[in-house]
């Protein structure tokens, strides 16, 4: 199965990716890396240093790679960040 984990990158992505790996799915990575590190992402898995709100680019790497399921960790961990910029 071919996988996209948004946040893949940070601390519970990064688990999903290499549990899905191990189970021999296909997978690449979308992540900004605002909190995430590419230290945590697989040599062989492909990551895409994107910001989920730039639906350009999430269209882009969508259309190339036709997902047949997608794992959304992706999050802004800051409570008061969020109260204070909601978009």
């Amino acid at each position: 199965m071919k996988i996209i984990v948004t946040g893949g990158a940070g601390f519970i992505g990064s688990h999903i990716v290499d549990a899905c790996v191990k189970s021999g799915h296909k997978i690449e990575i979308i992540d900004n890396l605002s909190s995430g590190s590419s230290e945590n992402v697989p040599r062989d898995v492909p990551l895409h240093q994107v910001d989920i709100r730039d639906t350009l680019s999430i269209a882009k790497i969508f259309k190339t790679f036709q997902p047949d399921a997608v794992c959304h960790q992706a999050a802004q961990l800051s409570v008061s960040r969020s109260v204070r910029e909601p978009l």
